[in-house]
């Protein structure tokens, strides 16, 4: 037999909840539960689908997305959401709109879910045999109706101890104008308040430890004997403070971020509290006890009492005028009739001393009673019906009145408590719970009690955390998460699930911005540099991240694009290791190999024409320089020599080549005329082997040769007879400034000097005039024929610094 096909299709978070809820109704239908809206919507497309249930919290968008798209894919089908309050209240505006068949308040039962089901079945089939089925949307009141005996004051001023603003906010809003809201910003802002008045209720979030809130409250109470307090803080410092709360020091404890619903409900309360505990101090202070004959007699006033709800008004008691003259007489009277009754009075009419104890428990009976009744359970502590029952049982072990009182107080908590959760008001619930366990810390529902505030309060602060993060406040969302994880020690799949969110939203934010980054690295052509802060480092991160994300995969695709583009231009640029550079990078990139290729080919290409340009332009600079053959390996020929080995024909080589053959006869001419001829030799041969061909290259040989010839005997030099001393420069001696100056001349057949000049100076031109002047001033031994003879003397010109 094949299965039936699905009518029903319901789509939530929570699977495991989903099929418990739906055992019980198999039989009846045929379901298709998800966490998949696409498989829900999938579902719509494959079978006759009568009604849609989804919840509002999905793994991916939103019940009311998900069944708004329903009813543009499949019109006939009823489309119900389930909602808790804090959902409801999140989409309100929305549902108007969405035209829902239903709006199914959750958690729920089987039995409720069923007549939802049978209705909305009924609304499909109606619709799909063409007649109009009517909307029915559940409408729910999420403001409570405070009963008129407990309506609030509506002049009991709050004090709002905080730095936080949005506290203040909230309790503003929260009161809605009902009650003046100061804000202090320091203990002594608060404590003048109470002062003068203005501080009925404290609501704080600052030293929320044991200690100091005992020593702010008790600071305030001096000032204001009242006082409320409400204290608002995370759920570690809660935890802390769960002494002060079940001991009614505190009157509530409210989570943050406060909400104004939440904060409303805190607030209303502390102000009837107020209202109540100044109304009893009231009435305590026209209260008297008058002392009565016996323990019958004081329970039967105490019930009058408690009748009356009035105590009854003190007399005043004025003595007689004259009390001296009476008392005498009755002085007098009372000695006669003790004497003659007092013997038998005594032994018949002996009154029995009333017991302290029978006294004091009917009296704390009767108080507890009526405290009970006017609402005074633990509130304020001295006078309230648990503690004066706990004193009756401290009295009276096995008093059934006083037990019977505690445990009806206990189940009253523990209805409250009950009734909180089913309205889903965590934090009366948990109040309510913790004034059980004050009462009846045995109390056989609390453990379940307990357990179910936890379960809700971790659904709560789910919910709360997955809007968070949808919201993109993931520190929020965060935090809310770990307050979840830390109501109960078991993790749930919804606590994992929320997880996954969060982690995946907290990767999608990481990414974008990464991604925003990158961009603008970009903008700032930070391509790959530095390393740490470029558009490379901030892809590659958001890559490791989210592998798969196209966004980012195209991000390295035109990075790698331009990196290529920065090594064409380096190329072109002729700046080769700057390309080899933005190679590597594009290679990192996964840039394409035949790409790569191509740009290391033109590299290599480059280089070898520079290194040809490099060589051609140091033989023209050495040669410019007049460093023709020395340094070693720093010279015109040496680079010439290596431009020759890789490349001869390149261009240019040629009219280098004869530049420097050029320079190098010109020098071998002068050493031919210095008599060098070795050096000229050498200086000829290094012209003819670099391939000059000046005509020039002849004639420096020629006269090389005829200055080799035997030259004839010398005669002996001239003697001199009158020696000038050079002046030193100015210019040189004010910079100390040394040197010599080499001038060669010849002396006339009368002795004087004659064509004299420099041959040779260090430095070059700052010596040479005064040298030429010094030596043309010479006089010689005149020649004994008195002729000219063809001689020229040299000598060194020394110009030196004396210290």
């Amino acid at each position: 037999m094949s299965p039936r096909a699905p009518d029903i299709v319901i789509v939530d978070h929570d699977l495991e909840t989903l099929r418990t809820l739906v055992a019980p109704l198999r039989k009846d239908f045929e379901f298709y539960l998800t966490v998949s809206a696409n498989d829900a919507l999938a579902a719509l497309a494959r079978f006759p689908i009568r009604v849609l249930v989804s919840g509002q919290t999905l793994f991916t968008g939103s019940g009311i997305e998900l069944l708004n798209e329903a009813r543009k894919r499949s019109p006939a089908t009823a489309r119900v959401i389930m909602l808790n309050v804090v959902e409801r209240r999140a989409i309100d505006a929305e549902l108007a709109a969405a035209q829902l068949f239903y709006v199914l308040k959750r958690p729920c039962t089987a039995g409720q879910l069923k007549e939802v089901l049978d209705a909305a079945a009924r609304a499909a089939e109606v619709q799909g045999g063409g007649e109009t089925g009517e909307h029915i949307v559940m409408e729910s009141d999420h403001h409570e109706t405070i009963p008129a005996a407990e309506t609030p004051s509506t002049n009991e001023p709050i004090t709002v101890l905080t730095t936080d603003p949005d506290l203040y906010e909230a309790v503003r809003t929260a009161v809605h104008g009902r009650h003046p809201v100061h804000l202090a910003a320091k203990l002594e802002d608060a404590a003048n308040l109470a002062a003068s008045g203005q501080c009925a209720v404290l609501v704080t979030d600052v030293a929320l430890t044991e200690s100091a809130l005992k020593r702010i409250t008790g600071h305030l109470h001096a000032r204001e004997e009242a006082l409320v307090t409400i204290a608002v803080g995370n759920r570690e410092q809660g935890n802390a403070l769960m002494g002060l709360l079940a001991s009614g020091a505190i009157h509530r404890f409210l989570l943050k971020p406060v909400t104004p619903g939440l904060a409303r409900l805190a607030l209303e309360s502390a102000t009837r509290q107020h209202a109540s505990a100044r109304a009893h101090r009231h009435a305590a202070a026209h209260f008297e006890l008058r002392p009565m004959s016996s323990a019958a007699s004081v329970a039967a006033a105490a019930q009058a009492q408690i009748a009356s709800d009035h105590p009854p008004e003190p007399r005043e008691f004025r003595p007689p005028r004259n009390i001296g003259r009476i008392a005498a007489i009755a002085g007098a009277a009372l000695a006669v009739l003790a004497a003659l009754g007092a013997g038998y009075w005594y032994f018949t009419h002996r009154p029995q001393p009333p017991d302290p104890r029978v006294l004091a428990i009917a009296q704390n009976l009767a108080a507890a009673q009526a405290a009970a009744r006017s609402g005074h359970v633990l509130e304020p502590a001295p006078g309230s019906a648990f503690e004066l029952y706990t004193e009756v049982l401290r009295l009276d072990p096995q008093n059934k009145e006083a037990r019977a009182g505690i445990d009806q107080i206990a189940d009253n908590f523990i209805s409250q408590a009950e009734t909180a959760l089913v309205s889903e008001d965590l934090d009366a619930a948990a109040l309510a719970l913790a004034h059980a366990h004050q009462v009846s810390p045995d109390h056989k529902r609390l453990r379940f009690l307990d357990a179910q505030l936890a379960k809700d309060r971790q659904e709560l602060l789910v919910l709360q955390a997955r809007q968070s993060a949808s919201s993109g406040n993931l520190q929020q969302a965060k935090e809310l998460l770990q307050q979840a994880q830390q109501v109960e020690a078991s993790k749930s799949t919804e606590v994992s699930s929320a997880q996954q969110v969060i982690d995946s939203r907290a990767r999608e934010q990481q990414v974008a911005q990464w991604l925003d980054l990158a961009r603008q690295r970009v903008a700032q052509n930070r391509f790959t540099s530095p390393p740490d802060d470029s558009a490379k480092y901030y892809l590659r991160s958001a890559q490791r991240l989210d592998p798969q994300n196209v966004v980012v995969q195209q991000g390295l695709r035109d990075l790698g694009e331009r990196v290529v583009g920065s090594a064409d231009a380096a190329i072109k640029a002729q700046r080769f290791d700057v390309a080899r550079n933005w190679i590597a990078q594009a290679q990192d990139l996964d840039v394409d190999a035949a790409r790569l290729a191509e740009l290391n080919a033109r590299v290599n290409a480059g280089v070898d024409v520079k290194q040809r340009s490099d060589l051609l332009a140091l033989v023209v600079k050495r040669t410019g320089e007049n460093r023709l053959l020395e340094p070693a390996q720093d010279n015109a020929r040496y680079y010439l020599d290596r431009l020759k080995q890789i490349d001869p024909a390149f261009p240019g080589t040629d009219k280098a080549s004869q530049a420097l053959g050029a320079k190098l006869v010109a020098r071998a001419q002068g050493a031919t005329a210095a008599r060098q001829f070795d050096s000229a030799t050498r200086l000829l041969a290094e012209a003819k082997a670099v391939g000059y061909s000046g005509a020039d290259l002849g004639s420096a040989e020629a006269s090389l040769r005829a200055a080799q010839a035997p030259a004839p005997v010398p005669l002996p030099p001239p003697t001199r007879l009158k020696y000038v001393a050079p002046t030193y420069p100015p210019e040189a001696a004010t910079k100390g400034v040394e040197g010599w100056v080499d001038v060669s001349f010849g002396v006339s057949g009368a002795g004087d000097v004659i064509d004299a000049r420099v041959d040779d100076a260090q430095p070059r031109r700052q010596f040479d005039r005064a040298a030429l002047s010094a030596v043309r001033q010479w006089k010689y031994q005149p020649s004994d024929d008195g002729a000219d003879h063809p001689q020229r003397l040299k000598t060194r010109v020394q110009f030196k610094l004396q210290d």
